[in-house]
Formats: structure tokens, sequence, C-alpha cells
């Protein structure tokens, strides 16, 4: 297991007989699990369940997060909404919890993953979940001077590992927003 920045994972001493039970209570993990159709893995957030069959899956369930999703990277998961929706997902998919139950989707998945590698990507991302990803990893506050900025897109890559100035000023460079930052507090505003 991967576990990305913010993140909370439960897990057992030693798993109990029938099965492996792990509780993400918020944030992103990536799993590597092996096969054992005897004892199946299950991965349990607030909002759904993951059952697994042996694979590699990403898990986002943040707390703020406005549609946490499971992708699958390789091999079967079942992803079981709260409210008792389940789909089987393929490699290369995404199970997303909407308003409307469970969504499935194509998606890049090196995209998805790239924060295991180190990275952080983005394509034509919305600014504010852009802010929330920095917000998570460098513990800061982040707040919008003007609402319409939260819509602004970016594409983009760096390494997660560089300083905060550094992914500010590539923004910047490519767009018309301004960071101030003052201390842990950072407010986004119209250059």
């Amino acid at each position: 297991v991967w576990v990305n920045a913010d993140s909370r994972l439960k897990y057992p001493i030693r798993f109990r007989e029938e099965c492996r039970e792990v509780y993400l209570l918020t944030g992103e993990a990536y799993f590597e699990v092996a096969r054992n159709e005897a004892k199946p893995f299950w991965v349990h957030t607030s909002r759904g369940s993951v059952k697994v069959l042996g694979t590699e899956f990403n898990l986002s369930a943040y707390k703020d997060d406005l549609m946490p999703s499971a992708t699958l990277i390789n091999g079967a998961v079942r992803v079981i909404e709260c409210r008792g929706d389940s789909v089987m997902l393929k490699p290369g998919q995404q199970a997303v919890v909407g308003k409307k139950g469970l969504e499935v989707q194509e998606v890049d998945v090196a995209y998805i993953t790239s924060w295991v590698d180190g990275k952080f990507h983005f394509e034509d991302a919305r600014l504010e979940d852009i802010a929330l990803r920095i917000a998570r990893w460098y513990d800061v506050k982040i707040s919008f001077q003007q609402e319409e900025l939260k819509e602004v897109r970016f594409s983009g890559a760096m390494l997660k590992f560089r300083p905060l100035g550094d992914l500010i000023e590539m923004i910047e460079a490519t767009s018309y927003v301004r960071f101030s930052v003052q201390g842990d507090c950072i407010v986004i505003s119209r250059r």
C-alpha cells in the first residue's frame, strides 16, 4: 500500500481467517493485492467498499472529495457504493460515486497514479482541485479571492518533492492568477 498525503489507513495486526479487511478512513491509497480467492481483500471507506480479487488499483476517498473514486490498473475489483449499487471494473476504468450513484468512465491510469511516482500531474484540471492537492501535500490553507478563479484550468507536471514556490511559479507563469503566501495561508487572486 502506498498512502498519499493527509490520508488515514486502519488495518488489523493480523487478518481474520475468512478475509482481509482494511479501512481507508480518509485520503488516497494505491494498493497491490495478492490474489487469494479463499481470503478476499476488502477496502472500506465511509461511502462504500471495494472487493479485491487480486489486482492493482487506486482509491481516493478524501473527506473533502466531491466525488470519491476507485481506479483499476490491472486485475479485477468490484466497487460497492454505500447505497448498494455495485459495478465490476475493467483495467483502465474508474468508478466515481456521483449524485446519481456509481458512474464508470475510461481514464488514463498513469495520470491518476502519478502521485505514487512522486509527481503532480494535471490534465485540464480545475484550479480548485489543484489547490486541494497542494493544500494536502504542503499542509497549507488556500482560499480564493474571486470564486470564478476556481474554474481556471491547467495542464502540467512537476515533482512533488520540489518546494511549493516552484509549483506556484509554474502556475503563475502560465496564467492570470497570483498566489499571495503568508505563512501557511495562501490567497489566490487575479493578476
